[in-house]
């Protein structure tokens, strides 16, 4: 594989100063922050500009993760750099699909080199990225048809933030180990390799179509013939001897192998069928497989022909004999969709950026926060609805920076209320206790004391377009709502879900905190909720 793609870099010197400018004055960086990332985009490899992971970049740059997110959100606001929404998959991290704006995600998909069945997450599968602006440097990654095969397969289709495998090799040097064809077909031209199989399968993948098939060599499978010949066409692989190629679908438990059947009671790969290991998660991969054939095992000639008009490209994987238990890659820390959209910044700078209209994004783990002032209707009568506006608008303006202050991103206003989120429960406790403590102080220099009442609550949710804006819908977001009921003035009331954090009740210590049950409105139940009172002395 090409390891440093590397041109010599033609950078527009007065556009780049000019937007560097503009991202200098964009925040209050860190000391060398801007000057570390000119640095980069004067100086780096092709590759190192291609899909930045500005959490690796922070851990790279010993920049606080959160500023790195920011740098390069400004970055892109300014036209450094582009942001990349990607959809990875969850099994073998294809990257499916790339995108520059998220209204065009479909988070339904069948991964095209494992044939997974994938429902896209904010939480892992949605991945965002950074790759630096054509119109500030060139590199070679911006034209994908001048890029070598292997880049193209191992650097373009693959994420570069999945841990090693417990073979200590990430999943594209695994499969280089086991590719045996790799190579780009123009029309009418034929690549061949000669294989010896094993009782095992081969797969064979275009990627520019996107098309794959899978190959299973049989023992007891008696030929003639030890040659098979392919032909990529019309969207499509075919077995020139007329062989029918069948689709097949493959339900496998995580942490079972692989068990492939034909249908119709005929097993075409056995091997162990193992209880999935104690403590797995439950989860269930169905491969989805669009063509599927038979090979006897030993030698054998692969020939494939590129059949179309447009040029092609061919890669053969050939799988040992027992593959690995079925499992999840894992992935690095990487910016995630959920990340990003509970981050403060990227709500103020790309409002114009939703979820399809027709899609709702599954959310599998998230925290809410809803405020709400006390008495704000008294408070309209006593100083005027002039005066009276204005408090309100500077408690938002100290609830939004206490929520930004702590990673997370306010979801909406209602009224005189607020909705917030946050990735870790700890920061939305954290955020809780600051705007306590900022209303505080912010009473010290009003004639009207402000008074608010705080709710949290972790769960599951929906991500929905509403009033042209992202918003959460479900159970666990109206519970969130019904928690903050409970709360009196200046209190926050959490869940159990919350309160099970080791890090919120370390936060709490100082804290008075009591356990009680609270009646759900709307809910139809009562749930154990946790009453933080003030700290201490």
């Amino acid at each position: 594989m090409n390891t440093n793609p590397q041109h010599t870099p033609e950078l527009d010197e007065a556009l780049l100063d000019e937007r560097l400018a503009a991202l200098e004055a964009a925040a209050s960086w860190s000391p060398r922050v801007v000057s570390k990332l000119e640095a980069l985009i004067r100086g780096g490899d092709d590759y190192d500009l291609f899909r930045i992971n500005p959490l690796r970049y922070a851990d790279e740059q010993v920049v606080e993760e959160s500023e790195a997110v920011d740098l390069f959100l400004h970055s892109t606001n300014v036209g450094l750099f582009d942001l990349d929404w990607l959809i990875v998959c969850g099994a073998c991290s294809n990257v499916f699909n790339s995108f520059r704006r998220l209204e065009a995600l479909d988070p339904h998909f069948v991964c095209t080199l494992c044939t997974n069945e994938n429902e896209a997450d904010v939480d892992q599968q949605i991945q965002v990225t950074f790759t630096v602006s054509p119109q500030v440097r060139e590199i070679v990654f911006h034209h994908p048809e001048a890029l070598s095969v292997e880049d193209l397969y191992f650097r373009v289709h693959f994420s570069a933030d999945v841990k090693p495998l417990t073979s200590g090799l990430t999943v594209p040097e695994t499969l280089q180990q086991w590719t045996k064809l790799l190579g780009y077909l123009e029309p009418e031209e034929s690549l061949s390799v000669d294989l010896d199989l094993p009782n095992s399968f081969i797969g064979v993948w275009d990627a520019l179509s996107p098309i794959s098939a899978m190959f299973v060599a049989e023992p007891d499978l008696v030929e003639e013939e030890t040659r098979l010949e392919l032909e990529i066409a019309d969207g499509s692989i075919r077995d020139l001897k007329g062989t029918v190629l069948g689709s097949m679908r493959v339900e496998l438990p995580e942490g079972r192998s692989l068990y492939v059947s034909d249908g119709q009671g005929e097993d075409l790969v056995r091997r162990d069928k193992e209880a999935r290991p104690e403590g797995g998660d439950g989860r269930t991969f169905t491969f989805d497989i669009p063509a599927v054939g038979q090979v006897p095992t030993g030698p054998l000639n692969l020939t494939i022909r590129n059949g179309g008009r447009e040029r092609a490209s061919a890669w053969v994987v050939q799988y040992p004999p027992v593959p690995d238990q079925a499992a999840a890659v894992e992935f690095m820390p990487v910016l995630t969709a959920k990340k990003l959209l509970s981050n403060q910044t990227f709500r103020r700078l790309f409002r114009s950026e939703t979820v399809p209209a027709s899609e709702a994004l599954q959310v599998r783990d998230l925290t809410y926060v809803f405020t709400d002032l006390k008495d704000s209707t008294l408070m309209y009568d006593t100083v005027g609805d002039v005066n009276a506006y204005d408090l309100v608008r500077r408690h938002f303006d100290a609830l939004v920076q206490a929520v930004a202050d702590n990673s997370g991103a306010v979801t909406k206003t209602i009224g005189d209320a607020i909705m917030a989120t946050f990735v870790s429960p700890v920061d939305a406790v954290r955020a809780g206790i600051n705007m306590l403590a900022m209303l505080a102080a912010f009473n010290e220099t009003t004639s009207a004391d402000l008074a608010i009442k705080i709710g949290i609550h972790r769960g599951r949710s929906i991500a929905v377009t509403l009033n042209d804006r992202i918003d959460y819908f479900g159970q666990d977001v109206n519970i969130a709502s019904r928690i903050q009921q409970l709360a009196g003035a200046g209190e926050i009331v959490i869940s159990a879900e919350v309160h099970r954090s080791p890090e919120v009740r370390e936060l709490l210590e100082p804290f008075s905190v009591g356990e009680e049950e609270g009646i759900m409105k709307g809910v139809g139940e009562m749930i154990p909720v946790y009453r933080v009172r003030g700290a201490n002395t």
